[in-house]
């Protein structure tokens, strides 16, 4: 299953504004969004700038699963999936954080399947 696929699935089920899988420099590997207009690599890009500043405040405790931001307009989370790869999910501001970081718990699997 294509990865636009397993973002589009991750997207509707938290009736999201998109979901962009990231390589580990940031790169855009493939995205979905609901939101015209949407800047949706640009917004990925800065995204994986902090996870990786956060992975390198806790490197000598525990390992990062999800970061969750919220700002006045929206929801989004950032986690890693495995080789440096992550995905960020972006959320309408009322979608509450625990219910986007558990679908995107469970479409990990799918994306690390299709990943190889």
């Amino acid at each position: 299953m294509p990865f636009k696929t397993i973002l589009r699935k991750l997207t509707k089920s938290i009736d999201g504004y998109g979901a962009i899988l990231l390589d580990e420099e940031g790169e855009v590997v493939d995205m979905f969004s609901s939101e015209g207009g949407l800047e949706l690599d640009v917004i990925g890009a800065h995204k994986g700038i902090i996870l990786k500043m956060l992975e390198r405040a806790v490197k000598d405790t525990e390992s990062v699963h999800s970061i969750g931001i919220s700002t006045e307009k929206m929801k989004l989370t950032i986690s890693p999936i495995k080789e440096g790869y992550y995905v960020v999910v972006l959320s309408n501001e009322y979608t509450p954080l625990q219910r986007v970081i558990r679908e995107t718990s469970r479409y990990l699997k799918e994306l690390e399947e299709e990943m190889g």
